[in-house]
C-alpha cells in the first residue's frame, strides 16, 4: 500500500488541499488479527491505539510534517497511546541515534507534532483531559466513532464545540467536502479523491 511516508502522497494531499485521515483496522485490512489480539478484543483496543501512536512516531520521526508543513494529517482516537508516550517518544527524539538528527533541537519534537490533528474520541473524561494536557486544542476535532460499539463513552465536548467547530472549518478545505476511497489488493493500494 501507500506508505506513511510516501513523499508523493504528502505532495498531492497540499496540491488537492485535503486532509488525510488515518484510523487504523484491527487487522491490517487482510485476514484475521493474531490470535493473542482476538482475545477479549484486544485488537480494537490495543491494536488500534498502537497502531495510531505508530503513525505519529512515523510521521514526526519521519520528517512528514517538517517536511509538508502544509500537509494535513488526521488521527483517530487522540493518537492512540501518543498522549502517554509523548515524552517517551520526545527523549528518543533528543537522544537516540535512530533518530534523525534535526529532531534532536530543543522544540523541534513538539513542532512536528503540532502540526498533526487528532480527532477527540477518547474514552473517559480524566484520559481526555490528560491528552489535551499533551496535545492541546489547536488541532483537535470532533471524534469519529459516532455508531460504533464505544459509541457514549467519548468525553463531553461541549465547552469545546466552538473551538472544534473552528478546527473543523479550518482542516476541511475550502467548500467542505472531499470524498476519499482506498482500494487495496494484492500489489498494493490506491487512494481516489473527489
Amino acid at each position: 500500500g501507500v506508505g506513511l511516508l510516501a513523499q508523493r502522497s504528502h505532495e498531492l494531499l497540499v496540491h488537492l488541499d485535503v486532509p488525510l485521515f488515518l484510523h487504523p483496522a484491527s487487522t491490517d485490512g487482510v485476514g484475521k488479527p493474531p490470535q493473542r489480539m482476538r482475545r477479549f478484543d484486544l485488537s480494537l483496543l490495543l491494536g488500534y491505539a498502537y497502531d495510531e501512536t505508530l503513525a505519529v512516531a512515523a510521521l514526526v520521526l519521519g520528517g512528514v510534517t517538517v517536511r509538508h508543513p502544509d500537509v494535513d494529517i488526521c488521527i483517530s482516537h487522540g493518537g492512540g497511546f501518543t498522549p502517554m508516550g509523548m515524552s517517551k517518544l520526545r527523549k528518543v527524539a533528543e537522544r537516540r541515534k535512530a533518530a534523525p538528527a534535526w529532531i534532536s533541537e530543543p522544540g523541534a519534537f513538539d513542532q512536528a507534532v503540532s502540526r498533526l490533528w487528532f480527532d477527540c474520541h477518547i474514552a473517559g473524561a480524566r484520559e481526555f483531559e490528560f491528552a489535551l494536557a499533551q496535545l492541546g486544542t489547536e488541532h483537535l476535532v470532533f471524534g469519529t466513532n459516532f455508531g460504533g460499539w464505544d459509541k457514549g463513552t467519548g468525553p463531553d465536548v461541549t465547552d469545546l464545540r466552538t473551538t472544534l467547530n473552528a478546527n473543523a472549518i479550518r482542516l476541511t478545505p475550502a467548500g467542505g467536502r472531499i470524498q476519499v476511497s482506498c482500494r487495496c489488493g494484492e500489489g498494493g493500494g490506491r487512494l481516489e479523491f473527489r
